[in-house]
């Protein structure tokens, strides 16, 4: 199951462009926190100039979205919003049903007995951003990210910057040699389709004839 669980991060990885636009920060502000070492990508390449060398996760997207509005439109200050970005290090069980409260550029998370931390918050009067809203809105909109016109749909393409210049589904960076892993596996295409949104039944019997699979 070791190509499987490869398999499955891919579904969860983003280009810097991608983070960038799913989490509503610009391309620049996210390369210069990734430069300064003030929020990097769950994987990345030493040499940060060559295509694909910044990849980042569900999780990461979430927390950059969490913190691109808390320095871009409450003003919060980087030193502060350290704080906030090693919360987000922590597992997304430790965080993921927070809500998170700003005041006076400073921001504030309730306890877990659901009180403030900080005396003097007011919850009904402070700007708040609750983790359930954000992270849905997110995979939403990575869902968004993914629809291909229907054109390319059932066809293939070759990319030279994926997988070693692997032939891909057109639209997409997927490789078509992915089907045979998950077919090897034993799986079959409600399998795929579940771990791949973005590719089609048809996609996925147009690969099973380019490869040559015998599918049950």
């Amino acid at each position: 199951m070791k190509n499987m669980a490869r398999v499955q991060r891919l579904i969860e990885a983003f280009t810097d462009e991608q983070a960038a636009r799913l989490a509503h920060i610009s391309i620049g502000q996210i390369r210069y926190w990734d430069q300064t070492n003030f929020f990097e990508p769950s994987i990345a390449f030493e040499n940060r100039r060559v295509a694909f060398s910044r990849i980042y996760s569900f999780d990461d997207v979430v927390a950059l979205r969490v913190l691109g509005e808390l320095r871009n439109e409450h003003d919060v200050p980087l030193q502060h919003l350290r704080r906030v970005r090693d919360r987000f290090k922590l597992k997304q069980s430790v965080w993921k049903d927070e809500e998170i409260f700003v005041h006076k550029k400073r921001v504030y998370f309730k306890n877990e007995r659901g009180n403030f931390v900080h005396s003097e918050t007011d919850e009904e009067t402070l700007p708040n951003i609750p983790l359930p809203r954000v992270i849905a809105q997110v995979h939403d909109e990575a869902i968004q990210l993914g629809i291909r016109p229907s054109e390319v749909i059932g066809k293939k393409a070759k990319a030279k910057s994926v997988a070693r210049s692997a032939e891909v589904f057109e639209g997409t960076r997927i490789p078509i040699d992915m089907v045979k892993e998950y077919f090897d596996e034993g799986l079959d295409i409600d399998d795929i389709l579940s771990d791949y949104p973005t590719l089609t039944e048809k996609d996925i019997k147009a690969a099973i004839r380019w490869l040559g699979i015998r599918a049950a």
